[in-house]
């Protein structure tokens, strides 16, 4: 038979019960804790967001490489598109040869309330003082007068000598990215009649961007940002080369700094497929010190995931309030903290969803950033409005000095040659004795004796 507990071995259990009871509840009181922050943050979120829910997105990239993964609460209403800016509650979305502007009031419910169609192939938009600027690459460059949002007016159509695949503004000129042509300077002094200046040949031009007097242009396979002095733009100067680890497009200045986003292919000399060295590995951002504006210096490069599918080259930054914001094709939209250029740190990215027919997410095409939110675009689905509460604000200018155009020289004679102005592009000449005929695109039909000097003998307008 067992003997009975002793006093001591009843106080050791009493003992216990109270250590279990305190943990036990100490324990519950941590999760109920819990429980109430994280409603306290819900209802936060609701009172800054209103009733909002996040769309779906796409495979996502590591949290701990890439940063949290950004909620998209709102679709844009606007379709699939190419580009995107924003000017104070408007948001001037371009895709499928349209121009659709959006009330961003209320970045949860975006109300399209102004449509303009019949605009080309179009590439890239800047708004500027209540002029949309619309580039649309064989189809050049059309001037919208946006100042009353609800009714978009044509005031012209450019005829650029090239592809039109992007453009900046600098005072009163226009730099467009042509493509092979390089850089052409367009003279926008006159809205409703624009006019040829000058033409940079920088190699393939993507997208371009202007501060203080220069250009810097993001130059696709030669894997460049090519660097112009435009103080002149009756004669630019190509100042610098910079190299970069990728295909060149999307170009940014902020803050003193270039920013230049990169893609496709790094400077490994790949092949045709994927696994051969470097396929893929050109998707990145690179950062330059604009201490010396016309020679940048390389201060940083960030690398993004490696994307193997070609079919897309659209890489774009744009950099406000110490933030990089960055389209990357498939690989989506990334977040940066810029706040010390030489060491950025990934905040957030954002996928598109899953595109069965890829087998991937769907391509981000182009973005803009307003307060608290971020604009992207996709040629493939819906654009989205992303919400980046604390790290989004409005972009500001950056233009700086302007470059002054002067008077239009419109019949100049050199040591080696005499030129005519015609008021478009030429595209075709028939000569008779001494008089040409010739086709000058948006400049119309033109007869003109060419000997001993130019005269016009007659003119015909056409709309092409």
């Amino acid at each position: 038979m067992k003997a009975p507990c002793s006093s001591i071995d009843l106080k050791v259990l009493v003992r216990l019960g109270l250590i279990i009871r305190n943990r036990l509840a100490n324990t519950i009181f941590q999760y109920l804790r819990l429980a109430v922050a994280s409603l306290v943050v819900l209802l936060v979120w609701a009172v800054s967001f209103g009733e909002t829910k996040q769309l779906p997105i796409g495979l996502g990239h590591d949290v701990d490489l890439y940063g949290p993964v950004l909620p998209a609460i709102a679709q844009t209403g606007t379709g699939s598109g190419m580009s995107v800016d924003v000017k104070g509650d408007y948001a001037y979305f371009v895709g499928e040869g349209a121009l659709t502007i959006v009330d961003l009031s209320d970045p949860a419910e975006p109300e399209t309330i102004g449509k303009m169609e019949g605009l080309g192939t179009t590439r890239q938009i800047h708004v500027r003082e209540g002029i949309a600027y619309i580039v649309s690459r064989g189809d050049g460059m059309f001037i919208v007068d946006v100042s009353d949002p609800r009714r978009p007016a044509l005031l012209s159509r450019y005829d650029s000598i090239e592809f039109a695949t992007g453009l900046a503004i600098g005072g009163d000129v226009a730099f467009l990215a042509c493509r092979l042509y390089g850089v052409e300077l367009v003279d926008i002094s006159d809205p409703r009649k624009p006019t040829h200046i000058s033409v940079s040949r920088t190699g393939v031009s993507q997208s371009v961007t202007y501060s203080d007097g220069f250009v810097y242009v993001g130059v696709w396979g030669e894997m460049m940002v090519v660097v112009v002095d435009v103080r002149d733009p009756w004669n630019p100067v190509i100042t610098e080369k910079l190299r970069l680890d990728g295909y060149g497009d999307g170009v940014a200045v902020y803050d003193g700094h270039l920013y230049a986003a990169t893609g496709q292919h790094s400077r490994a000399k790949p092949d045709d497929k994927p696994g051969d060295p470097g396929f893929g590995t050109g998707h990145g951002l690179e950062i330059f010190s604009l201490l010396d504006a016309a020679h940048p210096r390389l201060v940083s490069r960030t690398k993004f995931p490696q994307e193997d599918h070609t079919d897309s080259h659209l890489w774009a930054v744009r950099v406000t309030n110490n933030h990089a914001f960055v389209v990357d094709n498939y690989n989506g939209l990334f977040v940066l903290d810029v706040s010390d250029p030489a060491a950025p740190t990934f905040v957030g990215q954002h996928q598109l969803p899953y595109n069965d027919e890829r087998e991937g997410p769907h391509v981000v095409t182009g973005l803009s950033v307003a307060k608290d939110h971020i604009l992207i675009t996709s040629g493939s689905i819906e654009g989205r409005v992303v919400s980046a509460p604390g790290i989004a604000a409005a972009i500001g200018d950056n233009e700086g000095r302007l470059p002054s155009v002067g008077p239009r020289p419109t019949d100049r004679e050199t040591d080696g040659y005499r030129a005519y102005y015609m008021g478009g592009q030429v595209y075709n000449l028939a000569c008779e004795k001494d008089v040409g005929y010739v086709a000058a695109g948006q400049g119309g039909l033109h007869v003109v004796k060419v000997s001993p000097k130019f005269e016009r003998l007659r003119h015909y307008p056409t709309k092409d």
